[in-house]
């Protein structure tokens, strides 16, 4: 055994490990795309679920009880200015949740289409 044997396959030892590489890469986002559709899917159960539909008629109403309460204080009054304050950020939390959901549904939307689009089989 010469000393430089080792090295004399160093150029098929690198391309299987990038081989290796991009079947790990590939693997891995299969993954990941399965995990964002899985949740698209169960946010989407839960928008439709009555549970999701009760949570979402509660929200609507909320809102348009602050909104009504908010439209009755003054902005030039500093004793209104926290109330005001508060609405907002009671009205920016209902939003949220939704807001949440919805883009949990999108990203699967978009991650069942990249999956698909990239040919990968499981």
């Amino acid at each position: 055994m010469t000393v430089t044997e080792p090295f004399d396959n160093i150029d098929d030892a690198l391309e299987q490990q990038r081989e290796e590489q991009e079947r790990a890469d590939a693997a891995a986002r299969a993954r990941n795309w399965q995990r964002t559709i899985d949740l698209g899917f169960m946010a989407q159960q839960f928008i439709d679920s009555e549970l999701g539909r009760i949570m979402e008629a509660d929200a609507r109403a909320e809102r348009i009880k602050l909104t009504e309460q908010h439209v009755l204080l003054d902005p030039d009054n500093p004793e209104d200015l926290k109330q005001m304050r508060d609405i907002r950020f009671r009205v920016s939390v209902l939003n949220c949740w939704q807001e949440f959901l919805k883009s949990y549904v999108q990203n699967g939307q978009a991650a069942q289409t990249q999956y698909q689009e990239s040919g990968q089989t499981d």
